[in-house]
Order: structure tokens, then C-alpha cells, then sequence
């Protein structure tokens, strides 16, 4: 049975970040290098950039994840690569003989979902001013569109999304400090993995 809930309610919550249907749900014991370099980005985004993205750096589908792909500056001044994001798909761990392995058709935004999904990265859409003018960026500053005063639609979610600020839960901290280690130690992202005290957790 569907339940329609009230106009009211829905836009009393703000604008949720509204995720690929079609994507395949990775677990951590899967992650390889894609995952694990995506997390190390997003530390380095959080502790330096008030969890802002720099979308110019992060591999995306413009057919799975327009709305982002749009929000590249390299897009915006014609200078994106033809090759799709999803084209490059996510390398997973390693099989039992060490070869690669490859999940097509997906793209870093697929992964950055994935880290979401398994509870270390958080993620805020932008919230209103204290004036209630404009909707604000990570770092504080203003955007000029859209407006909180806009009819809040899909496509008004899709204009924020790249605005959205990221973060770590308290086991996000842990797992990226023990990444840190790893390739403090001389380790490769691509052998690297969960800390078994806190997959049990």
C-alpha cells in the first residue's frame, strides 16, 4: 500500500540528496583502490574545506549523475574529457589470484554513495541563511541560485547537490586515521582494508 504523505511534511524536511536507483550497492569487504582513494579525498576535503567537494577532482557519470557532472568547472569552460565517468567503472579488491577486478558502469559519485551507505561519510545539503535569502554553501558563503524562496522541486535538489556539505561519523574518523597509517607505512589504497575490531562493530 503507498502512503501519500502531506506537501507540508515533505517540504518541512529541505532538500534531500537524491541518489542513483540503478546503482549496485558495493560492500566495504569489496572496496578496493576506488573506494579507499575516494576516502582519503574526502578527509582531505573535510579537514581542509569545510567538507566541500571539488568536483574537478572526482570521476563522474554525466548520464548517472548529471546534476554533479554540471557542477565541474571543466565542463563549464569546455574542457571535460568526451569519456564518460562511469566508462573508467570502480576498482574493486582484488579476486582470491590477485587480479583485478572492475565494476562497469559506475563512476567515484557510485563509491562516495557507497561510503555513505556504510556509515563513515555523512552528508548535509546545504542549509538556509539566517535571513532565509539564500541557501549556504559548506565555507558559510551565499548562493545565489537557487532560492530558498523557489518552489522546492527535484530540480531545485539537483541545482544544491553539488553544494552538499560531507563529513565523517565517529567510525569514519577511525577508519580514515588507520588509512592514514596504512599509506604512512608505505601501503597502496588498493591494499588496504577495513580494520577487523571495526567491521564487527
Amino acid at each position: 500500500m503507498r502512503v501519500v504523505r502531506p506537501v507540508e511534511e515533505i517540504l518541512a524536511e529541505g532538500p534531500q540528496w537524491q541518489d542513483r536507483k540503478d546503482r549496485e550497492h558495493v560492500e566495504p569487504e569489496r572496496w578496493g583502490k576506488s573506494h579507499w582513494a575516494l576516502l582519503g579525498f574526502i578527509d582531505e576535503r573535510v579537514v581542509r574545506w569545510s567538507g566541500l567537494i571539488d568536483w574537478d577532482h572526482v570521476q563522474v557519470s554525466r548520464k548517472h549523475w548529471p546534476m554533479i557532472h554540471a557542477a565541474k568547472k571543466r565542463v563549464q569552460f569546455g574542457f571535460e574529457s568526451a569519456k564518460d565517468g562511469a566508462e573508467y567503472g570502480l576498482r574493486l579488491k582484488p579476486d582470491e589470484n590477485d587480479r583485478p577486478v572492475l565494476l562497469d558502469d559506475h563512476c567515484e559519485v557510485d563509491a562516495l554513495m557507497d561510503l555513505v551507505d556504510a556509515g563513515l561519510v555523512t552528508l548535509q545539503m546545504p542549509k538556509i541563511s539566517a535571513s532565509g535569502q539564500s541557501y549556504l554553501r559548506p565555507d558559510g558563503h551565499a548562493l545565489n541560485d537557487p532560492s530558498p524562496s523557489d518552489l522546492l522541486t527535484g530540480h531545485v535538489e539537483w541545482l544544491l547537490m553539488p553544494w552538499a556539505k560531507f563529513g565523517f561519523s565517529e567510525l569514519g574518523w577511525t577508519v580514515a586515521a588507520a588509512l592514514r597509517r596504512h599509506k604512512g607505512d608505505g601501503g597502496v589504497y588498493a591494499r588496504f582494508e577495513m580494520p577487523m575490531e571495526l567491521e564487527e562493530t
